[in-house]
């Protein structure tokens, strides 16, 4: 039961992410590629794909603490 409302919250969360942001997580934790493929992909930087990482996962953080 408890699993099942933390995915129930990362959802909620994940859903207030832009799309370009949602695309992004997406790619990285859900389907696995590496910073660099996801860069190539994406057509910037690696180290563009790390900082806007962190950025959205500061975001999630902050959301979740409002939930």
């Amino acid at each position: 039961m408890l699993r099942r409302l933390q995915y129930a919250q990362l959802h909620k969360a994940i859903s207030l992410l832009s799309d370009d942001e949602r695309e992004l997580i997406d790619r990285l934790f859900f389907q696995g590629q590496t910073v660099r493929e996801v860069a190539m992909g994406m057509g910037i930087y690696p180290n563009a794909v790390h900082k806007r990482k962190n950025r959205i996962l500061g975001k999630l953080k902050k959301i979740f603490e409002k939930i």
